[in-house]
């Protein structure tokens, strides 16, 4: 009697840890698979500069890319204005393939990796189709009410 206890004792430790290291290997796999990089960003967009025109008027976007010229993040950032005092910033790296940058669609409301295809809404950065599992990396960004915006991370 006391082996057949052992057996079922011992085919119960072996399942839980089983089911553990299964555990873990999905919430692994699933946690940093898609993760892109993150690079310094530290930009003051002057919005009286004639180069940020485009940033001036609601659904305005511009790329600063990670050149050294800027500190723009891994592949760079898209600062995108969401609305009269709300700007919106993400990294340009796919989180499926880092070393693509996202593009701008042709409807100006998706972003799109031209290599993996994953496509993200611009006004969250999430996930809208293809295989990247997380949204687009979003930095900070805060606007002054007047002629400043500044995206950190």
């Amino acid at each position: 009697m006391e082996k057949g206890n052992y057996m079922k004792k011992t085919r119960k430790y072996i399942r839980f840890v089983l089911l553990m290291l299964f555990a873990g290997m999905i919430s692994f796999s699933c946690s940093k698979e898609d993760e892109a990089p993150m690079g310094a960003v530290n930009l003051n967009i002057d919005l009286q500069n004639v180069n940020n025109i485009p940033l001036k008027t609601i659904n305005g976007y511009l790329y600063f890319y990670a050149d050294g010229y800027y500190n723009a993040g891994y592949q760079g950032v898209i600062v995108y204005r969401y609305s009269e005092d709300i700007f919106l910033a993400y990294e340009l790296a796919c989180p499926k393939d880092h070393d693509q940058a996202v593009e701008v669609d042709k409807s100006g409301l998706i972003l799109v990796c031209p290599k993996c295809h994953s496509k993200f809404i611009f006004t969250d950065g999430s996930v809208f189709e293809g295989p990247a599992r997380v949204g687009l990396r979003s930095y900070s960004a805060d606007y002054d009410g007047a002629r400043w915006v500044y995206v950190r991370n």
